[in-house]
């Protein structure tokens, strides 16, 4: 008897079941689609995030790199960079962009490579380290589309203004215990203290 009703039964779906359906998956696929918004949105923030932090580390290590075996150090102004002395290297920061400035003594020239990016002028800076006169605090600052400020900071200890007691090898006492630019004499290697 059942069966019966069932085949007899041709009259479809009204149009308030239709309406009601097609409400349901509107907001079945309203909210699918604002999920895979915002989890699009979270990828694209968190990978411009990583891109400023690779840039502020690499720009760091560079630093670090440059400097760590250093016969001498020197912190001063930028504009005292742009007129290098023979025989020192030069790094500074200037209108968001990190300068190495490299002595070639073969050609008596300057080699200049520039670190384009989102560097913060007034955020970064190199500062002596108060009562440890063989270190450095380096700190590079950059900020992400104006949304995000991101810092990186290394205190670096100079190895051979400690383990050499040679005249040349000097912390040099300038005028500037922080600036934006640094004046290095590079050193041919490591020195060691036996």
């Amino acid at each position: 008897m059942n069966r019966k009703i069932l085949l007899n039964n041709n009259r479809g779906l009204t149009l308030v079941e239709i309406i009601v359906v097609m409400v349901i998956m509107g907001v079945i696929i309203t909210a699918i689609a604002s999920f895979f918004l915002s989890s699009n949105r979270v990828f694209t923030l968190s990978k411009d995030q990583r891109n400023v932090q690779s840039e502020v580390r690499l720009a760091l290590d560079q630093i670090l790199l440059d400097i760590r075996y250093a016969k001498e150090v020197e912190l001063i102004t930028v504009e005292a960079a742009k007129s290098p002395e023979p025989g020192y290297n030069y790094i500074y920061m200037e209108d968001g962009s990190i300068h190495r400035c490299i002595y070639d003594e073969d050609t008596s020239s300057w080699q200049e490579n520039v670190v384009i990016g989102s560097f913060l002028d007034a955020g970064s800076s190199f500062n002596k380290v108060s009562g440890n006169p063989d270190s450095l605090k380096i700190i590079v600052a950059s900020e992400e589309q104006g949304n995000q400020t991101y810092t990186l900071d290394s205190t670096i200890k100079l190895p051979n203004l400690s383990l050499n007691t040679s005249p040349d090898l000097k912390m040099v006492k300038g005028a500037n215990a922080s600036g934006l630019a640094i004046k290095y004499k590079p050193s041919s290697g490591v020195l060691s203290s036996d």
